[in-house]
């Protein structure tokens, strides 16, 4: 096989793996609001975190504006959380724009 086709089969192979990725990033669509959400305090921090990450999924989830399509973590712009410690326990609340694709 020549070095051009074989150039030209790695060009092709790249491009059919990126564009099903930027066609979802395109197609995304988000919130006009940031969501916030408290979780139950926990021992550790990062215990603190996930409960908060829970209770902002749950509270997008059950929004009649939103629902269960916006209530997904790993696609929400703007991801945060604001964690403060109270005596040996973590407390944090999670804020961020739901988006679907």
């Amino acid at each position: 096989m020549s070095g051009v086709l074989k150039v030209a089969i790695v060009a092709v192979s790249v491009v059919l793996w990126v564009a099903p990725a930027a066609a979802q990033v395109a197609a995304t669509t988000c919130a006009t609001r940031v969501v916030k959400a408290a979780g139950a305090t926990a021992l550790l921090e990062g215990a603190a975190r996930s409960k908060a990450r829970s209770a902002w999924m749950r509270r997008v989830h059950a929004s009649k504006r939103l629902g269960p399509s916006y209530a997904t973590w790993l696609r929400a712009k703007d991801p945060s959380y604001a964690c403060k410690r109270v005596s040996k326990t973590y407390s944090c609340v999670a804020s961020a724009i739901p988006c679907k694709v």
